[in-house]
């Protein structure tokens, strides 16, 4: 009987750890995901959730108590509250902060919010490391026949519209960071790769790939025709 709700309350931090890491990795979320330090920000979530489920069963056993004070007759209706309460106070609970600090002219959150985040900085940088190699291949494949003189207008203007519900904010930070490429004195080859990781983060690989691919044919095109 009480299995079920320390599965659902478990289902429910673990959910809303996925999320919060997808929000963070969206070019592509699951190679993210797999990490190990990601898998221990999702699990403590998890943990987190179950433990807030089994205090407040432990503090209010009164809950528990179904029609003629049977436990065995609590309604479904009764379980989701339960359930909904363990799992929003837990997670509520690790972001929460008594006040914020400043250091180093930084914004420091005191409180349980301090541990989430400092975990989060961990495994940013650990996801990171870990997608690096991965990524550096990724672009070196997918931009080496582009030529950022030609593609540095139609490839962005070509992805943006691939992606019909790509939120307008993105869309400006795409713009911004594209700007500030073109305005660098880096060499060509390697303003290239900067600007394919733009996109990249904004679109992910396989759409950069096809994007990149059909640029490249319509190009042709437009040469054999001249």
């Amino acid at each position: 009987m009480f299995f079920w709700p320390y599965f659902s309350v478990a289902l429910l931090g673990g959910l809303v750890g996925v999320v919060e890491l997808v929000s963070r990795y969206r070019d592509d979320p699951v190679r993210a995901i797999r990490r190990f330090p990601a898998i221990l920000f999702i699990a403590i979530n998890v943990a987190a959730s179950v433990l807030a489920l089994y205090l407040i069963l432990q503090i209010r056993p009164e809950w528990l108590i179904g029609d003629g004070g049977d436990p065995a007759k609590v309604t479904p209706g009764r379980w989701i509250m339960i359930v909904s309460v363990a799992g929003t106070a837990a997670l509520a609970f690790l972001r929460s902060s008594i006040f914020r600090a400043k250091i180093d002219d930084v914004s420091v959150p005191i409180g349980p919010a301090l541990i989430l985040d400092t975990l989060l900085a961990a495994i940013d940088r650990a996801v990171d490391r870990g997608i690096a190699t991965p990524r550096s291949a990724a672009i070196a494949r997918v931009m080496k026949d582009v030529d950022f003189d030609k593609a540095q207008d139609a490839l962005p203007s070509y992805c943006l519209a691939l992606m019909q519900n790509l939120p307008p904010e993105d869309s400006q930070r795409l713009a911004a960071r594209i700007n500030q490429i073109k305005a660098s004195t880096v060499p060509k080859d390697i303003k290239v790769l900067n600007f394919g990781l733009a996109l990249l983060n904004t679109i992910g690989e396989e759409v950069l790939d096809k994007a990149c691919t059909a640029l490249a044919n319509q190009i042709r095109r437009e040469g054999a025709l001249k």
